[in-house]
């Protein structure tokens, strides 16, 4: 068997893994003793799952063959979608759960029954949860050096000094005071409005862990918490974060036409990020374990859904996108000289489930910003500013609402209020009433 072929085969394998005939295959019984027993014995099915380097066999609850392969399916989907703690608050018929009673929680319990009961995606509350320990440091006046951004000694010293604030320490008054001061320091206007962004986003993603659904979650997980009273953010408010349209006029015509020329040779898998940045408007996470089998060619669309690999951002993101004949040809030469099934070629394994962003292209991605600078982007994110820039050009040519759908964005208010609504320039002709009607030159 070839290569290809081979890797053709895996990928059927892997794919099939969605189909519950893959499941109803693999289901096993065990004895009292725990001890496998033939398949024709009375009692119920379990089925052996290995999801994110994390290998478990699991108790389907139930004798019959076709509902317990359906049930093995439906897990396997939601390990590799959420992750191991949330799949297992999401089917407490499996993995049933014991009442837990915590009086006078730290904000490390907190966390840890948020993490295990509260149903957040695992890389969704790694980035709440360390918003809210520098929210938490703030108040409780815990400092650390540079070494607790770090994983070692420092930050781990850190981490504890903040778990150990008790949660009824966070009092509203003592939030808000911490926004007023923040607010507060001297600083030139943009430094100004860059603090106003950074308060919006520590109280806004602070706020999400004590959620109504996260507190009904822990309630149905039968976790028993003396929440607060008041709760921390009860009358807080966190306002809005600054405004920023997107004004910039990239020459994208140039800086494409000398991607061709320079990347096609000397940087391929460059020139592919580039061209789905910026002609497709996807996002690095989504170009980063993009499939060869999310491209519907006879279509002219590209798919972007959960895979094994990687899930997608929100429910809104999901869809189908419309994409330029032209460019499809463009990658269907890419795809016959590809060595796997992912878009973009690296030597990284992806590493689905882990509680961070990881990139297997992210050498690719660093090449690629690197020559972007040079071509005069001097944005922060260079490859975010190349998403702007499509979300820009769909907006003027197609209108706000079209702007929306392609960038997939869930509320229409985030699209307003990046990109400019494509009217025309508004503005008095005062030139007009200067001439007695007549145009200016």
């Amino acid at each position: 068997m070839s290569s290809k072929q081979s890797q053709m085969s895996a990928k059927n394998k892997s794919s099939s893994k969605s189909q519950i005939s893959y499941w109803s295959s693999r289901l096993f019984k065990r004895g009292p003793d725990g001890k496998q027993i033939p398949n024709d014995s009375h009692g119920n099915w379990w089925v052996q799952i290995s999801v994110a380097a994390k290998q478990s066999r699991i108790p389907l609850q139930t004798p019959n063959k076709d509902a317990a392969a359906s049930l093995a399916c439906k897990i396997y989907e939601s390990l590799r979608a959420n992750g191991w703690d949330a799949t297992r608050a999401s089917f407490p018929e499996i993995w049933p759960v014991r009442v837990e009673k915590i009086n006078s929680p730290t904000v490390g319990d907190f966390l840890r029954i948020v993490s295990t009961h509260g149903g957040i995606k695992p890389i969704t509350f790694t980035i709440y949860a360390r918003k809210f320990r520098r929210l938490v440091a703030a108040i409780a006046k815990i400092k650390g050096d540079a070494a607790r951004y770090h994983r070692g000694e420092g930050s781990q010293k850190w981490r504890e000094a903040v778990e150990a604030v008790r949660l009824d320490a966070l009092t509203p008054a003592a939030i808000t005071r911490w926004r007023n001061e923040f607010r507060a320091i001297k600083r030139n206007p943009l430094a100004q409005e860059r603090a106003e962004t950074t308060v919006h986003s520590v109280l806004r993603n602070s706020r999400s862990l004590f959620a109504p659904t996260i507190r009904k979650a822990l309630e149905t997980a039968k976790v028993e918490i003396q929440w607060p009273a008041p709760m921390p953010f009860d009358g807080v408010d966190i306002g809005t974060a600054p405004e920023r349209k997107y004004t910039d006029k990239l020459d994208i015509e140039s800086i494409m036409k000398a991607a061709n020329k320079e990347l096609a040779k000397n940087d391929p898998e460059a020139l592919k990020i580039f061209l789905l940045c910026c002609g497709v408007g996807l996002r690095r996470g989504e170009i980063d374990k993009m499939l060869w089998t999310q491209f519907l060619w006879h279509e002219n669309q590209i798919k972007v859904e959960v895979t094994e690999y990687a899930g997608v951002k929100g429910k809104g993101s999901t869809a189908l996108i419309d994409v330029d004949p032209a460019l499809m040809k463009v990658f269907h030469k890419f795809m016959t000289k590809a060595t796997g099934e992912f878009v973009i070629e690296s030597s990284v394994e992806p590493q689905p489930g882990v509680t961070w962003y990881h990139y297997r292209c992210d050498l690719a991605f660093k090449r690629l910003n690197h020559w972007l600078r040079d071509k005069g982007v001097t944005a922060q994110k260079p490859l975010h500013h190349l998403r702007k820039e499509f979300g820009s050009r769909i907006a003027q040519q197609f209108g706000i609402y079209a702007a929306q759908t392609a960038l997939r964005h869930k509320d229409i208010r985030l699209t307003v209020g990046t990109y400019a609504n494509p009217r025309g320039r508004i503005h008095l002709e005062v030139g007009k009433m200067l001439t007695g009607g007549k145009s200016t030159p």
